[in-house]
């Protein structure tokens, strides 16, 4: 595949018999080769399970002592700097929504069966993705993602030059890199990726690369072209305007850009003419005007409605 770069691929089968003496440790690795597997789609989200077990007695025919179970998902990516982003070399544009990772009264202890619905939800109005804005999502969330097709931009939390926020960002990665849904990984968000924290950069994307490699990685910015931005495999925006997306194309013709945070086109009542506050006792003046229409068409568009743009995170569902 020309013109983007692709992520993702195939492996060989091994096979490994280890001893562990009892009061030891040791560490264990194999590859398997899986024949004629479906892919995983946000369309068909086929998932596969891997089974690891510990055996007591030679040759793992004694009893089992422990065992662990995770779900797996086989598909490719690819991201085009004049195209956009490709799911199993099939163009997929993202229109997702971000996820302040809260819900109502129950503020971040949020249940299951909610994160299910909030997905259902997104899915019932054409949503395809999710941003876990500003922080590791409960992994319970991905397994719900994995299995609803939606695709992820898995974000990190606290950015600097720092051992122990890039070793925070390396934990991050090794829990979620089973997740299919993960498509891509996203190191910051807006003031936190500017001014001195951009020297981050080049440390959070070696130990992004160390433990997995088969994802890009993003940050969330009001800028471009600074050390951050020319770090990064992929230009993330955060409300922008179309001439600023265009502005990037043209002076880093060879980096995927995606509206990383958009919009916030909140209003509920009425579209362009009206006023949101007047009806919410004991309000009697306008505080917020209606303005849905013209800021979907200024922002979702501005992103939407060029081919080179991955897609659009809304803020927020």
């Amino acid at each position: 595949e020309s013109g983007g770069t692709s992520y993702g691929g195939g492996g060989t089968s091994t096979d490994s018999l280890l001893s562990i003496p009892a009061g030891t440790s040791k560490t264990a690795s194999a590859t398997l080769q899986a024949q004629a597997v479906k892919l995983w789609s946000s369309a068909e989200p086929t998932l596969y399970t891997v089974e690891v077990t510990v055996s007591a007695g030679p040759s793992c025919s004694g009893e089992v002592i422990d065992s662990m179970r995770a779900s797996h998902g086989f598909r490719s990516l690819r991201y085009d700097a004049n195209t956009g982003f490709f799911l199993n070399r099939e163009h997929f544009k993202v229109r997702g929504f971000c996820d302040h990772n809260t819900f109502a009264i129950v503020g971040m202890a949020v249940p299951e069966r909610v994160s299910l619905f909030r997905a259902q939800a997104s899915r019932a109005v054409g949503g395809n993705g999710r941003r876990t804005s500003h922080n590791p999502p409960d992994p319970a969330v991905l397994d719900i993602y994995d299995r609803v097709g939606i695709v992820v931009m898995d974000e990190n939390r606290l950015f600097a030059n720092e051992t122990r926020y890039v070793t925070n960002m390396g934990v991050l990665v090794k829990r979620d890199r089973n997740h299919p849904s993960v498509v891509i990984w996203s190191f910051c968000n807006e003031g936190g990726c500017e001014g001195s924290h951009e020297t981050g950069g080049p440390r959070f994307q070696e130990i992004s690369y160390r433990f997995d490699g088969s994802r890009p990685t993003l940050a969330n910015m009001f800028s471009f072209g600074d050390l951050l931005s020319n770090t990064v495999d992929v230009q993330g925006f955060s409300h922008q305007s179309r001439e600023k997306l265009d502005s990037c194309h043209a002076k880093l013709p060879h980096k995927p850009i995606y509206m990383s945070e958009c919009c916030s086109c909140n209003t509920m009542r009425d579209e362009d003419e009206g006023c949101e506050t007047i009806y919410d006792n004991p309000h009697k003046i306008c505080t917020q005007k209606s303005f849905n229409a013209r800021c979907t068409e200024v922002l979702t568009n501005a992103s939407d409605g060029v081919d080179y743009a991955v897609g659009t995170m809304i803020w927020t569902l």
